[in-house]
């Protein structure tokens, strides 16, 4: 699975993205990439290693967070369609 972000940020801060697949109760400490968002308009392709289906994917702001919109959210399956949450209305 591919996460697009599109983000708009004051300054640089740090995420993350984790994801449980069917079958695991919460969220495993395996299942967390962590990545940086840089100060400016950017967007960015994280690869995340998931075995199976993620029935549940989070998203985790850093702490530098204020002044930081997101602008849209893809996730993109090895297979089928993707889903996008676009924030930019």
């Amino acid at each position: 699975m591919t996460a697009v972000i599109k983000a708009d940020a004051k300054v640089a801060t740090n995420g993350s993205l984790s994801w449980r697949t069917q079958g695991q109760p919460d969220f495993l400490p395996a299942s967390l990439v962590r990545f940086g968002i840089p100060a400016g308009t950017s967007e960015q392709s994280i690869t995340l290693p998931v075995e199976g289906q993620a029935i549940h994917v989070r998203l985790n702001l850093g702490d530098q967070a204020e002044g930081l919109r997101l602008r849209s959210i893809e996730l993109r399956p090895a297979k089928g369609g993707a889903d996008i949450a676009d924030f930019g209305r």
